[in-house]
């Protein structure tokens, strides 16, 4: 049974990954303890240190990515990014099958809910990438959207 907790600013669940503990913070939208947009579909963010801790590998591997160039100018740069963030999303994804996996056992979300990767999954610009999760996830009857460290 999944187990929530007060964490420091918002309600928290600690689960087991295929790369060690995952904590999910349960977030509002827009300084809300709820998000406001009920017609909308849960948003889950991952957090880049804590998968780079529980996966050195991936952090190694940004690390030795080329000087970034404008998307197309050099190929091999292009690829090389490509294949980084095919890595990252994969790491991240796993991390996220876990979290719903036990989001359903709770019945916070519905059986079979996917998550698809989306560098928009904020708002309308690139700025917050995250994963645009096909069922809405609920606390206590409201929907939220999820921090995963």
């Amino acid at each position: 049974m999944l187990e929530i907790t007060k964490g420091k600013h918002w309600p928290e669940a600690t689960i087991d990954g295929p790369h060690g503990p995952i904590t999910i913070t349960f977030l509002g939208r827009e300084n809300e303890r709820f998000t406001a947009r009920y017609h909308r579909k849960s948003r889950a963010y991952p957090s880049k240190p804590d998968l780079y801790k529980k996966v050195p590998d991936l952090a190694a591997a940004e690390a030795a990515l080329p000087l970034p160039k404008e998307r197309g100018e050099d190929p091999e740069n292009d690829r090389a990014y490509d294949s980084f963030n095919r890595r990252y999303i994969k790491a991240a994804r796993a991390e996220l099958k876990a979290v719903l996996a036990a989001l359903a056992e709770a019945g916070m979300v519905d059986a079979g809910a996917t998550a698809s990767f989306s560098r928009h999954a904020g708002c309308s610009c690139p700025c917050s990438p995250g994963f645009i999760l096909s069922a809405r996830v609920r606390l206590n009857g409201k929907p939220v959207d999820l921090h995963v460290a």
